[in-house]
């Protein structure tokens, strides 16, 4: 095999043009849009290959990031500085107190409808009842005034009368004591009617173990 300057020449420049095109490819090009640089580095901020101009921009935009986080740990710190324990108890008292009034007002509006209702039962039938034993014991003084005035009397007629007055007082006792009938239940309050627990220390705790 033989070749010709001239084929030699073609050989030597067609080897040339592809080494360069090998070395075109092989470069990478910064990708950020419109940049024609060099790629410099792999940037972890974009996830993109960058030239070095774009790297050191992109690394002062995150430099200028840390401002506003700083502000905002300043803020959290004096939060947390302000809170208190005392802050923590007031709140929880408050809560308490809120439930205490609350089972108060039940029982206070309880206590108010049964009044009401002891009312409505002594009005509506003690005057009647009371009218009824004071008919009794007027009859018993017309009968004990007509016996004295016709001096006519037996003794069968005066233990009628006094049968009759044993009633009278027996039912005076029962009207002024048992006339209303008041029967109470005890209020089951137990310690489990509230609960007192911390989520934040159950947290603290697992992550203690």
């Amino acid at each position: 095999f033989s070749c010709t300057p001239s084929d030699a020449f073609k050989i030597r420049s067609f080897t040339f043009y592809n080494e360069q095109n090998i070395l075109m490819t092989s470069v990478k090009l910064c990708e950020i849009d419109e940049c024609k640089r060099r790629a410099a580095t792999l940037c972890h901020h974009c996830h993109k290959d960058v030239c070095k101009k774009h790297f050191n921009e992109h690394a002062d935009s995150l430099n200028d990031e840390l401002h506003p986080l700083t502000d905002q740990i300043n803020e959290l710190a004096t939060k947390l500085s302000a809170l208190s324990s005392s802050y923590i108890t007031q709140q929880s008292y408050a809560l308490l107190d809120e439930w205490r009034n609350g089972s108060c007002q039940l029982i206070e509006q309880l206590y108010q409808l049964k009044k009401h209702e002891i009312d409505v039962l002594v009005n509506d039938n003690f005057i009647e009842i009371k009218n009824e034993k004071e008919k009794v014991i007027r009859s018993l003084e017309e009968n004990i005034k007509k016996f004295i005035r016709d001096d006519d009397v037996t003794h069968d007629a005066i233990e009628e009368m006094k049968e009759t007055l044993r009633n009278v007082d027996k039912q005076i006792a029962e009207l002024k004591d048992s006339f209303i009938h008041v029967q109470t239940s005890t209020v089951h309050i137990d310690k489990n009617c509230v609960i007192i627990h911390s989520r934040f220390l159950s947290h603290h705790n697992q992550k203690c173990k």
